[in-house]
């Protein structure tokens, strides 16, 4: 479900306009100059059987369709089907035709069955397959587009039914046929997998071939995974800049040393956007508002009243009472009282919670409008923007109230076309937003456009510092790794998400009636999404273009650090493994799991996952190895083959390899890449590989 559609400010001209004869027949010369421009193009063809006759029944439903400023529909035949005319009355578009042309016909639509739930051909959302009568309902939200947007529609499906994937996005149509997805050929820059019968030598020779292109390859690489460049400003002149919602989930973060700043910057960045035509909003979901002190919830209904900020909050976890005994006994699930908040951390049924409450705030509001529209007798589009708030102001009300006053919320909920998450304690860029909508409307296949982040510190101690070197560390390599072919990550946070597409993969619980768009039984929710995204058939970019302008926090002692480490080695177990009890039952692997092992996700993409989940075990293996290791050398020496290696000569490879070959590489890399000079890199790089070497091996 969208955002409730603004009127446009050329539409406000074309009303006046069009309130005399002379601008009638205005829209009567632009109707019938769209429908000559179809029947040229030969998108108005119909069918003809055996003997060349054709069936005028079938083409009942080509034409042309226009809607006049009251709010009607004008065709062109005006004989035009009913079922086109209520379709498009209810898409609410501006402009639309139905396209039959020789390549719609030549499309497998019997493949389109009646119990198919979804059918994603267009991830922008403005074409839609018709099965029965086989043809095409394209439409636009401004005249002028409509003939261009039809040609990048025969074009797309000219490259599905050929199968060339040069000039036609990868589409995330589950259901297309084998002839157009065998066609998929590789794009530039993409790595190969190389396999070893030893594991630690390809390892290592990962590492020395990474090495040597981090200091001699080219860095100018073709990858639709990576955009370093910023889209012009001025590539999509007509294009009316969509609604972004920014999200930001919270807990008992203090408001003034981390909200506050955030929020700033915020605010910021929304007055630049605003500014190019945009509109954007900031929606918090306040997980502690309900558990701090009274004082302390106040204020933050105070701070997001005074900057218009949205914000909905749910009831604290309340899932057991204490009898008279001081003993914990379980609530009934239909008690008044009883509310489980799910999950390990929390972060993704608070998110979910939060978007269905959005979403129920909208599916009142469209409701009301309605009823309001017919109480005036006019369209939805005569309310004034007031009149709309004051219908979601009601709406918003209605829903709190229905949830018992369980919910605490106010101000805009409503969610846009694009969705900006972050954490509670981050800086965004000042144009962050601007280039995020032209990169999605210019890359509709791309559904997560992960930014790379760039510290923000704090306390300037050195263990933050060090901290601060291996995070550049870590996020440099991501962006070489991504740049050369590989798979971007989604870190859940500084991310671009698009509405529509995490709306295909949501899905329902079965015990409460909720929509699921992020999944409360992993703890790893950004990865879970991740996978299931490209298993759809979307694409998650990297964006590098800001040059480390988000900023977030790292891990300021030890214990934060190696917490962080366990949250994350927990995530990768719940996504691949079942536990240990489920295992005669279920098997070892987890559905997620084995569903990802046999999608249609590039064999590179799942090998880099791989290694990322095993990195974890390959840290936790080190000392019952090393024991096992030790204890084999000094009873069974003599027993040993040839080709067995004692700790000593894995232990000089390794430091050789780790310590020396991929410090260094990383020094070229960063003095390529321009960050700073070669010596420069040199010294911070003899400066910390101390620390690395006691805390990663063996301190951690």
């Amino acid at each position: 479900m969208q955002r409730s559609p603004r009127i446009a400010k050329h539409s406000i001209e074309v009303r006046i306009l069009c309130e005399t004869e002379a601008g009638t027949a205005l829209l009567g010369a632009v109707e019938n100059q769209i429908a000559k421009k179809c029947q040229q193009a030969k998108w108005l063809e119909q069918p003809e059987d055996e003997f060349g006759l054709t069936d005028e029944d079938s083409s009942a439903g080509l034409g042309v369709l226009l809607r006049r400023p009251d709010g009607f529909y004008s065709s062109d035949p005006i004989c035009l089907s009913i079922d086109v005319l209520k379709a498009v009355e209810r898409l609410g578009a501006v402009v639309a035709f139905t396209m039959r042309s020789e390549i719609v016909w030549s499309m497998e639509m019997e493949k389109i069955t009646p119990d198919m739930t979804e059918l994603i051909l267009d991830k922008s959302g403005s074409i839609l397959p018709i099965a029965p009568s086989r043809f095409i309902l394209i439409w636009a939200s401004s005249v002028p587009n409509i003939l261009a947007h039809g040609n990048d529609v025969e074009t797309t499906l000219l490259g599905l039914l050929w199968g060339s994937q040069s000039t036609v996005p990868e589409t995330a149509n589950p259901h297309r046929s084998s002839r157009s997805s065998g066609l998929m050929t590789h794009q530039r820059g993409s790595t190969q997998s190389v396999l070893h019968s030893d594991p630690a030598t390809n390892e290592k020779l990962s590492i020395i071939h990474a090495a040597i292109e981090k200091e001699t390859a080219g860095h100018k690489r073709l990858c639709p995974r990576c955009r370093g460049i910023a889209p012009k400003l001025g590539r999509f002149p007509d294009y009316e800049l969509p609604h972004i919602t920014i999200q930001m989930p919270v807990y008992k973060e203090g408001l003034k040393n981390v909200m506050i700043p955030s929020i700033n910057s915020l605010v910021t960045a929304i007055k630049h956007y605003e500014a190019q035509g945009g509109t954007a909003s900031i929606f918090v979901n306040d997980d502690g508002m309900q558990l701090v002190s009274s004082d302390q919830a106040e204020a933050r209904k105070a701070f997001y009243d005074l900057h218009h900020i949205g914000y909905a909050c749910r009831p604290p976890h309340n899932v057991s009472f204490k009898d008279e005994k001081g003993k914990a006994k379980p609530l009934a699930k239909d008690d008044p009282a009883y509310f489980e908040r799910k999950g390990q951390f929390k972060k993704a049924s608070n998110m979910n919670y939060c978007l269905d409450f959005s979403l129920r705030v909208e599916e009142e509001f469209e409701n009301l409008l309605e009823e309001e529209s017919q109480a005036r007798h006019c369209t939805q589009e005569h309310f004034t923007v007031d009149e709309e708030m004051e219908i979601y102001d009601t709406a918003r009300s209605n829903v709190v109230e229905s949830d018992g006053g369980k919910t605490w919320a106010d101000g805009d909920c409503r969610i846009g076309e694009l969705i900006l998450i972050i954490d509670s304690d981050t800086r965004v860029p000042e144009d962050c937003l601007i280039y995020a909508a032209l990169e999605m409307h210019g890359s509709p296949e791309v559904a997560l456009l992960q930014h790379a982040s760039g510290i923000m510190q704090v306390v300037n101690n050195v263990f933050e510092n060090g901290i601060t070197y291996f995070t550049s560390l870590i996020y440099t390599s991501i962006q070489f790794a991504v740049g050369s072919g590989d798979c971007a990550p989604f870190v859940g946070h500084n991310t671009f998400i698009r509405w529509k597409a995490i709306q295909s993969i949501a899905s329902r619980d079965p015990e409460t009636g909720r929509i699921l768009f992020w999944s409360e039984s992993h703890v790893s929710e950004d990865f879970d999404v991740s996978l299931r995204l490209q298993m759809a058939g979307f694409i998650v970019r990297l964006a590098t273009y800001h040059n480390g302008g988000f900023q977030e926090g790292v891990s300021l002692t030890i214990y934060d650090e190696l917490a962080r480490w366990e949250k994350y080695v927990y995530g990768c177990n719940e996504l691949g493994f079942n536990p240990l009890i489920y295992w005669p039952r279920r098997g070892p692997f987890t559905k997620l799991f084995l569903k990802f092992l046999f999608s249609n996700i590039k064999i590179t993409s799942k090998m880099t996952i791989f290694a990322y989940i095993f990195t974890y075990y390959a840290i936790a293996s080190a000392i019952p190895l090393t024991l096992v290791n030790y204890l084999v050398s000094g009873w069974f020496n003599a027993d040993l083959d040839q080709f067995y290696l004692t700790s000593w000569k894995i232990f000089v490879s390794m430091a050789v390899v780790f310590n020396v070959l991929s410090p260094t590489a990383y020094t070229m890399l960063r003095h390529r890449l321009g960050q700073t000079t070669f010596f420069i890199s040199l010294l911070e790089t003899c400066k910390w590989t101390p620390t690395f070497l006691v805390f990663f091996g063996g301190l951690s």
